[in-house]
């Protein structure tokens, strides 16, 4: 079973990558995972913080960016349609 979180993120590159850590951490032996992240409109590096996560081999991290802001709620509900 894969097991998917969800988090929704704007204005958060000083953040990202320490949750990235903890739930690698937290969940490396218990499940197979992804992590989906959504870059909701930030304006500082939160994406790009994201990607070089990725580009450092972190298969299961998988970042998504909106252009604009469209609230908390709403990224989370587009991500899992």
């Amino acid at each position: 079973m894969l097991l998917s979180i969800v988090i929704p993120a704007k204005n958060e590159q000083e953040n990202v990558q320490g949750l990235v850590r903890e739930i690698q951490a937290a969940l490396k032996d218990v499940a197979n995972f992804e992590i989906i992240y959504i870059d909701d409109g930030s304006d500082d590096d939160t994406y790009l913080a994201l990607t070089e996560l990725c580009n450092k081999g972190l298969n299961n991290l998988r970042p998504i960016r909106h252009k604009t802001s469209v609230g908390q709620s709403t990224p989370v509900y587009i991500a899992v349609l």
